[in-house]
């Protein structure tokens, strides 16, 4: 009996084929949020908009993981990170 251990690659990427190395290090959403500080509602809505967040493996209809790697480098990436000049200052008075 085989089992399928390709996820489904979130924001556009290809399937990526994963190891039981990988499997050790999956989160859950609640896991995910809870190591970036965000909820667990910011993390579905990065999902469903395609927006600023970290890449994601989607099993069957429902099991949404992320490896413990990804959540790392995407908080690495985001260090220095500083939002975009609108250009729109406040009025002082």
């Amino acid at each position: 009996m085989s089992t399928d251990t390709t996820g489904r690659a979130g924001r556009g990427e290809s399937r990526t084929p994963l190891d039981s190395k990988t499997f050790g290090n999956m989160l859950n959403t609640a896991q995910a949020a809870y190591l970036l500080h965000v909820s667990h509602d910011w993390l579905r809505d990065a999902r469903r908009r395609k927006h600023d967040g970290p890449p994601w493996y989607w099993f069957g209809q429902r099991t949404i993981r992320y490896r413990r790697e990804d959540i790392e480098n995407y908080m690495k990436e985001r260090l220095n990170w500083t939002p975009p000049d609108y250009g729109d200052e406040p009025a002082q008075d």
